[in-house]
């Protein structure tokens, strides 16, 4: 069923691309509506991926296929172009990521001088929201958290609640504390229950530049977390996704 899927997906990617000088296509029926759709999934992760496809050449190699025909290129050929081809996507990943670390470095920067901002030896930078009362967790300790992840450009990566602020619906984070990032280990040790801040976690402190985690190529992030409670940790439940090293 996969299968005859992607086959339909490719023809219709095929005719649509060679088909440029063709009106504009209305979607009416179920099939054209859920044949768009499928064709939006792989143009969102061809995008994402940052993959410079030649949209005429990609048509013509799914049509020769579909069509039974000899190949274009000999499979030397193919080879070679292959390897050129994923030799520049690594030269653009090092040439991006090296960008967004000294856009990010900037903004660290600037970040530190702005009131309220506090940086700590290990780099991390925070500001207090809203204060609490109580006392601190400690590394050993589970954690009950609401929280949002963006990226330094703004854009949400991850959130335990949606719109402004968390609603009687929304379900906090519990996560043990001593197994998730290093800034987070970190910040969380400095706040008490009730508060809320926001921090701001290099990526030595974050992922790193680990590719298809948050915040990649640079792995800058922005965490606004309001701490919930906390008690000691004998059983460790699993970490999120997207908070664990």
């Amino acid at each position: 069923m996969i299968r005859s899927i992607c086959l339909a997906t490719f023809v219709l990617l095929a005719s649509v691309i060679q088909a440029d000088d063709k009106p504009e296509m209305i979607l009416e029926t179920s099939k054209q509506k859920a044949s768009y759709g499928i064709g939006m999934n792989i143009g969102r992760q061809m995008a994402s991926q940052g993959l410079q496809i030649d949209p005429a050449a990609l048509a013509a190699g799914i049509a020769d296929m579909l069509a039974n025909k000899e190949p274009r290129l000999s499979e030397k050929d193919l080879q070679a172009a292959m390897v050129k081809f994923q030799e520049q996507l690594v030269e653009q990943a090092a040439l991006l990521a090296t960008k967004n670390a000294e856009e990010a470095k900037k903004f660290l920067a600037e970040n530190a001088k702005k009131k309220g901002v506090v940086q700590t030896k290990s780099g991390l930078q925070y500001i207090v929201l809203i204060e609490g009362k109580g006392t601190s967790p400690t590394a050993e300790d589970t954690v009950s958290a609401h929280y949002r992840g963006k990226l330094l450009n703004g854009k949400v990566f991850d959130e335990s609640y949606k719109g402004d602020k968390p609603t009687a619906t929304d379900q906090p984070v519990p996560f043990p504390l001593n197994r998730v990032i290093k800034g987070w280990t970190e910040g969380l040790q400095l706040m008490v229950v009730g508060e809320k801040r926001r921090f701001w976690i290099p990526a030595d402190l974050a992922y790193g530049e680990t590719p298809q985690r948050p915040g990649a190529p640079s792995g800058d992030l922005c965490f606004d977390v309001e701490l919930l409670e906390f008690a000691p940790a004998p059983q460790l439940p699993e970490v999120p996704k997207n908070l664990a090293e």
